[in-house]
């Protein structure tokens, strides 16, 4: 869930559920409580998703780097 967003984020509010592949590669230590990226390395969560869902997703929809 975001806790608070940097100046200038617009996709992204304090209170969303997101997931994503934060700083990738190399790892960005997620598995902390608490975690900083780039607002662009984030997406929202959709409602139909569990979180066990939504974090399946990120290694598979990565399929090529930017």
């Amino acid at each position: 869930m975001v806790e608070a967003v940097g100046p200038g984020v617009t996709t992204l509010a304090p209170g969303n559920e997101v997931f994503g592949l934060p700083r990738h590669p190399p790892p960005a230590g997620t598995y902390a409580e608490y975690v900083t990226s780039p607002a662009r390395h984030l997406v929202r969560k959709p409602e139909a998703l569990t979180h066990v869902q939504a974090a399946a997703l990120p290694p598979a929809a990565r399929s090529h780097p930017e």
